[in-house]
């Protein structure tokens, strides 16, 4: 295990194992580790020299000071890939008396190719200062799949205080938004195989649920020019399954071992394959809302001279609409609408919290997500909808619609414990609205 920083903010970081802190990992572990790593990046181990392994990758970033954008290379045992990009996904300063312990908190996805085959990276950075106190990695396929988690250095839990969130524009059901008859034209739920993060350690090979998405429309459709169509979008998490595939592991290698999973960053696009021009879309866009707390101080050599002013500190969700143009309807039309809604970090407390998490899952225990093709309001899940004007005759109107999400994910022993980031989504392609 190795790092080294310059001040011209890059790293070269040598991840390992999450394996505890407190022994050595045995050479028999390393064995297992490498075996099932050799087979999830299809790199054989017949190829390493005896000084490359497969579960130490190396990552090196390096920031462009005035851009702050990324770029920089992984190496997997004798497999070296350049980052085609980098992308930071979020970043949050925590500010503290001095700047050299200003603790900045970094999510970064970066994409490669290994073996022809194409891989992202989630790269989660702690740094106070110019150390890197912390890193995790977490390795996915192109079909979400998660091949790999790796670590540097650990995290302690402290004593949050939790803040309940506020959402007043946030609507999780579906006859809470307009009582319209609703038709699934499209539903999916996307499972994701978390094989590989184990390492070698433990069996567990099964594949999960982890986003489920519905396409609606109003039934019947409006299909004359100058009538008003409603499309709709339906998006489950599956957290408490997510969080027990990486809590078996822990509590296998570990002897006891806690995981949470939380959704921090969900979005859902709508893109019409016909002329027809957005009107309007639900739920409404509103900033984070935010928590006023006073600050006063005396002046040195001034007394009674005070000082009292108020801080602002956000919190709760953000959601955002955009709208945009597509070749199918014309220059003049807005017909993609782009929805996003994300909690104020990927690593606050707000990712966890149960208001938000129980509003989106699907049930738990409840096992009818891959044929239950109208679950009812009580099965929630994050409902946005738009209304659109036609601009077309005929019938067979199309559209290609895109759900994702992103899950946080803390598992550990006690109060020692990493965190993890994966991205699913899902897209429905020609969805036919009015047959």
């Amino acid at each position: 295990m190795a790092i080294s920083i310059t001040p011209s903010k890059s790293y070269t970081i040598t991840f390992n194992l999450p394996y505890p802190r407190n022994k050595k990992i045995t050479k028999t572990e390393r064995e297992k580790a490498e075996k099932g790593l050799s087979k999830a990046f299809d790199i054989p181990l017949s190829s390493l020299k005896p000084n490359e392994h497969l579960s130490t990758p190396i990552v090196y970033l390096t920031q462009n000071a005035i851009t702050k954008t990324y770029k920089g290379y992984i190496q997997i045992g004798n497999k070296k890939s350049n980052f085609s990009k980098v992308k930071v996904s979020f970043q949050t300063t925590q500010s503290h008396k001095s700047n050299t312990n200003k603790t900045i908190k970094t999510l970064l996805t970066a994409y490669f190719t290994l073996n022809n085959k194409p891989l992202r990276a989630n790269i989660f950075l702690i740094n106070k200062g110019s150390v890197l106190q912390y890193a995790s990695m977490t390795i996915q396929d192109k079909n979400d799949n998660v091949l790999a988690t790796f670590r540097y250095g650990k995290l302690f839990k402290s004593a949050v205080k939790r803040r309940n969130l506020i959402g007043k524009a946030d609507t999780f059901y579906n006859n809470s938004v307009r009582p319209l008859q609703l038709k699934t034209r499209a539903f999916s739920t996307k499972s994701i195989y978390i094989n590989s993060y184990l390492n070698g350690y433990y069996p567990y090979n099964l594949s999960e649920p982890a986003i489920r998405t519905d396409v609606l429309a109003r039934y019947p459709f409006a299909t004359q020019p100058s009538l008003t169509q409603y499309i709709n979008m339906r998006t489950w998490g599956f957290q408490n399954r997510i969080a027990n595939a990486f809590k078996q592991y822990y509590t296998y290698y570990y002897g006891n071992g806690w995981a949470k999973a939380g959704v921090s960053y969900l979005s859902n696009t709508y893109k019409l394959r016909y002329a027809a021009n957005d009107l309007t879309s639900h739920p409404l866009a509103h900033d984070f809302e935010y928590d006023r707390f006073p600050v006063s101080f005396t002046l040195v050599n001034s007394y009674p001279l005070d000082v009292s002013y108020s801080i602002y500190v956000p919190h709760g969700r953000r959601s955002v609409w955009q709208q945009s143009y597509n070749s199918y309807g014309g220059s003049d039309m807005y017909n993609v609408a782009n929805y996003y809604i994300q909690t104020v970090s990927s690593d606050s407390s707000d990712v966890f919290d149960s208001s938000w998490n129980d509003s989106i899952q699907w049930k738990n225990n409840n096992y009818s997500y891959s044929y239950n093709e109208n679950p009812d309001s009580s099965y929630k899940g994050y409902f946005t909808s738009v209304s659109f004007s036609n601009g077309s005759f005929g019938s067979g109107y199309y559209g290609d619609f895109l759900s994702s999400l992103y899950y946080s994910v803390q598992a550990g022993s006690g109060a020692l414990y990493d965190r993890y980031y994966i991205t699913v989504s899902q897209t429905f392609d020609d969805v036919c609205l009015d047959k």
